[in-house]
């Protein structure tokens, strides 16, 4: 007798250069690298600033609100895992901090059909294993709820 089991969330591959992300997100924290020399700041993590080259880089944490930039609505799974989970949304959020300052993501607790660019959303925490929190996106002010793992 074979027992079928659900597909498995892809993860990301946290290493020496993502792991304060990825702490701060356990910790339901939104934290980027700034830096110090050029005042801006910079996703995804990097050994040195793009923009000025300094390596005086520093995780600071960021209000996780921001606006759509721009959207796809996803028909079709790329991975197993989202078969069940069709139509999602991805996202391209401007975050408020910094004009040109984006995060990819997925928007949660929104219908496709509500989806528009410009909309306000904030961050809102997937909790999938003890190690790692996904950083999804909601439309701001609405109320929150579970986000399914």
């Amino acid at each position: 007798m074979t027992t079928e089991t659900a597909p498995v969330r892809p993860l990301p591959l946290i290493d020496d250069e993502t792991r304060f992300f990825w702490d701060g997100t356990r910790e339901h924290r939104l934290l980027m690298q700034y830096c110090a020399d050029c005042k801006r700041y910079h996703h995804y993590p990097r050994p040195v600033c793009p923009g000025c080259l300094s390596s005086d880089m520093a995780p600071e944490e960021l209000s996780g609100r921001g606006r759509v930039y721009t959207y796809t609505i996803a028909e079709q799974a790329f991975h197993p895992f989202f078969a069940d989970r069709l139509p999602y949304v991805l996202v391209v959020v401007d975050l408020e901090e910094q004009p040109g300052l984006r995060f990819v993501s997925e928007l949660v607790q929104c219908s496709p059909e509500e989806v528009s660019v410009g909309m306000p959303v904030e961050v809102v925490w997937e909790d999938v294993t003890e190690e790692v929190t996904l950083p999804l996106f909601k439309p701001a002010g609405s109320a929150d709820r579970a986000v399914q793992a």
